[in-house]
């Protein structure tokens, strides 16, 4: 599983039938990591450290950073210092939350 979402946010809910995983079909469309940037505020995206690596090796960090740049919620309007250098450290703080998962 690389990004996963909860379409009905709720701590105490355990229905699978409430998580949309994205494919890496899925996260080679711009506008889908857009909008995953913008829901991931609200804690209700959660990215793998598999995922990382592939939205990593396919937009690169730069490319990552101007999609995260364009959304209303995304990192850069959530940090007091939104260069990317930080982005980086922010990216690499959230891989070390995941353990890695095969494919």
């Amino acid at each position: 599983m690389l990004v996963y979402r909860r379409k009905i946010f709720s701590v105490m809910d355990r229905n699978l039938n409430n998580i949309q995983e994205y494919t890496e079909e899925d996260l080679k469309n711009p506008e889908i990591i857009q909008f995953l940037c913008n829901d991931y505020y609200f804690y209700d995206v959660h990215i793998t450290k598999s995922g990382w690596d592939f939205l990593i090796s396919h937009y690169g960090y730069d490319g990552l950073y101007a999609i995260d740049k364009s959304c209303q919620f995304g990192f850069c309007r959530c940090h007091d210092d939104s260069s990317p250098e930080a982005y980086r450290k922010w990216i690499q703080e959230r891989i070390a939350e995941y353990p890695h998962v095969l494919r």
